[in-house]
């Protein structure tokens, strides 16, 4: 049975891979773009880093969906596209709704929905970040 810690612990996981996401997109972006080599490259990523992650994938998508074999799928997109939603979610509403007396949730079913948020995300960060280092030139092969 999952504790209050073990929620704590997960919360934290769903916030770190969110954030590493949007960062990593927001880096694959810039170096997609044929103009943002060197010294361009500052220039393009101070353009889009207070930009909202929809916009960003709005132009991701656009440069990414130019190669034969783009970098993310449609199945991938999808998801790129809940994870405000779901980073905001648990900043904002997690603990809210099972903390509450008065609330509709109970702790296991608040544990079920971080679980089931978690595993989607989870390998989408790890994607990125992969995608992230190897388009940057940093072996990402583990032998």
């Amino acid at each position: 049975m999952a504790t209050e810690k073990d929620f704590d612990e997960y919360v934290g996981r769903v916030m770190r891979i969110c954030q590493g996401i949007e960062h990593d997109i927001k880096l694959i972006y810039c170096g997609l773009r044929e103009d943002a080599n060197n010294d361009d490259f500052d220039k393009v990523y101070q353009s889009i880093s207070k930009m909202p992650l929809g916009q960003t994938l709005d132009k991701l998508y656009k440069i990414d969906h130019t190669y034969q074999q783009p970098y993310f799928g449609d199945k991938d997109y999808k998801i790129l596209r809940e994870i405000t939603d779901i980073r905001n979610h648990w900043a904002h509403q997690g603990y809210v709704d099972w903390i509450y007396t008065n609330s509709k949730y109970t702790f296991s079913q608040k544990w079920d929905r971080l679980i089931k948020d978690y595993n989607r995300i989870e390998p989408l960060g790890k994607e990125t970040e992969r995608i992230r280092l190897e388009f940057f030139g940093v072996d990402t092969d583990d032998d």
